[in-house]
């Protein structure tokens, strides 16, 4: 893993971010969050692929040195017709000049890797892909007159696999496995050539024209639809926590949104009979403080601004910090506030509702 910084720029706000936390953000990503930025950009660059599935490049939020993309997979016997008719379903078998880090959101997606090398009797070729970046059109130019290809390994990987690399350099093949699915993808800018296995004798011709997406509302729809009928949850849960002896008030910074503090919580998990249940588990998991279901005071609850279902606020008081420990794996850092500094962090849009309420209970709790 490399140890270079990366940044992620929202705006003008530029938050340094290693590599390391750049794989735990695409892992923490969820359809709703893609959804609620999607619905935020002006500029979203959206094309047909000619290898059948649809590309959403996210230029608003930009990660230095990487460019960040949703691919939206067909069903397998969509995409392959889609290959068919534009005649690029026997040049599946590429490798691209630059690493690439990928995580499935909805479906899942079968990955093939393959070793390439000298076969005079192959009727297949090995083709450099030039790229003309601006226009959205690559050409093949003759690389190697005969090649052969063997299978290395196959498998299938789904929304709960993890981030996978991609190697500069390695032959693969993606495609869904069955049902259509959604993937978000890291390419890395900094990278050489790119190469594609195909049939003898194509000579130098465009296969990369990208097409308009004419659906692309239909396709985020059937998206929706999916999430909600799976792996959807009903509500997120967050409590202010505030330090009994200081009145400080606990803000965190996850991996999902590493540009935003907010209160610890979470989204419903299976097994989570109701919000209170959810909120009491996130705060063990996140920050390893146990907190009593009757301590918690309701502040606030509304309509979510990232997925479906309402967002919950309570406000509780502990006394002892000292167990106080960060889940590695999807918070970031921890910070006790000052209640008057409070507005000054970037949160969620509820979050930032929720302020005001949290300002009122704690006056009254002063003044009783």
């Amino acid at each position: 893993m490399m140890s270079c910084e990366k940044s992620l720029l929202k705006g003008a706000r530029l938050i340094t971010m290693p590599e390391h936390e750049l794989r735990m953000w695409l892992e923490a990503q969820t359809w709703p969050d893609l959804r609620a930025r999607l619905e935020g950009t002006t500029d979203l660059v959206a094309y047909d692929h000619p290898y059948g599935f649809v590309v959403c490049r996210l230029r608003e939020d930009e990660i230095e040195g990487w460019q960040i993309r949703l691919h939206l997979w067909p069903s397998r016997g969509e995409m392959e017709r889609v290959m068919a008719r534009r005649g690029t379903l026997d040049q599946q078998v590429h490798a691209h000049g630059w690493r690439i880090l990928s995580t499935v959101l909805i479906g899942s997606i079968e990955e093939s890797r393959y070793v390439v090398s000298p076969c005079e009797s192959s009727e297949t070729s090995l083709y450099r892909v030039e790229s003309d970046y601006g226009s959205g059109t690559s050409r093949l130019a003759l690389e190697a007159p005969a090649v052969g290809v063997r299978l290395a390994s196959r498998s299938e990987r789904g929304a709960h696999s993890g981030v996978i690399e991609i190697p500069r350099g390695e032959y693969h093949s993606s495609a869904s496995l069955v049902a259509p699915s959604l993937t978000l993808v890291a390419t890395e800018l900094r990278g050489g050539s790119s190469f594609v296995v195909a049939p003898k004798g194509l000579g130098p011709m465009i296969v990369n024209a990208r097409r308009p997406v004419l659906d692309l509302a239909e396709q985020f729809a059937y998206f929706d639809e999916q999430y909600s009928a799976g792996v959807g949850d009903k509500w997120a849960a967050f409590v202010f926590i505030v330090d009994d002896s200081s009145g400080k008030v606990l803000l965190v910074r996850s991996s999902r949104r590493p540009e935003l503090w907010q209160p610890v919580g979470g989204r419903q998990e299976p097994g989570d009979l109701s919000p209170i249940r959810t909120v009491v588990r996130e705060v063990d998991e996140e920050v390893g403080l146990s907190i009593a279901p009757d301590s918690l005071h309701p502040l606030l609850q509304q309509p979510r601004d990232v997925g479906d279902g309402k967002v919950f606020f309570w406000l509780t008081t502990v006394s002892d910090v000292s167990s106080l420990r960060l889940q590695e794996s999807e918070i970031l850092e921890a910070r006790w506030v000052d209640v008057g500094d409070l507005g000054a962090y970037p949160m969620y849009q509820g979050s930032l509702v929720a302020l005001p309420h949290l300002f009122g209970a704690m006056q009254r709790r002063t003044s009783n």
